[in-house]
This record gives C-alpha cells, structure tokens and sequence, in this order.
C-alpha cells in the first residue's frame, strides 16, 4: 500500500501530526501489511513529528520490523538529510 504524507497530515512539524500518522501506520504493522510512505510535496519532518509517528513506531516495533515494514520514497535532499540525522541519533537499532 502506497501512502502519501500529505494525504494524512496537514504538516510535519507538531507532535499532533506526528501521533496521526503513527496511527494510520500502526493499523498496518498489526495487521503484517508493509507501507510504502511518499514524502511527495511533504515539508521537511521536524524531530516532534519524528519522535511521536516514526519514534514510537520503532520504540514499539523495533528497528528490523520497522525496516520490514516501512519503504520511504520520494525523498527530497532535504528530507533526505533530516531522516538520516534522525535515524543515527535514536537509539533504535536494536
């Protein structure tokens, strides 16, 4: 199932639109179906959004199911960097 940030949330900036998302993909990783999530014409996630959608889901789920689960796609170079940054300063890759 392909799914696209900006058709679940209004932004990527606050805790709110953090938890939105994390809801929506929890229904996925319950129900064992993988996502592909599009950051297609999303703006640059901040560590709030991070922390309460992709955070709790690796905090939940752990780092393996997560990349089992989860392709993110259509990434600009600025997301690019803001995911990468995230994922090597969590503490999530056990």
């Amino acid at each position: 199932m392909k799914l696209f940030i900006k058709d679940i949330v209004q932004d990527t900036y606050t805790n709110a639109s953090g938890f939105v998302l994390l809801t929506v993909l929890k229904d996925y990783f319950k129900s064992g179906q993988p996502v592909i999530l599009s950051f297609k014409d999303a703006t640059p996630p901040s560590s709030s959004f991070l922390n309460s959608s992709i955070g709790e889901l690796l905090d939940q789920f752990g780092f393996a199911k997560f990349k089992s689960m989860v392709k993110l796609v259509d990434l600009n170079a600025t997301q690019v960097q803001v995911l990468k940054n995230y994922f090597l300063s969590c503490d999530c890759k056990s």
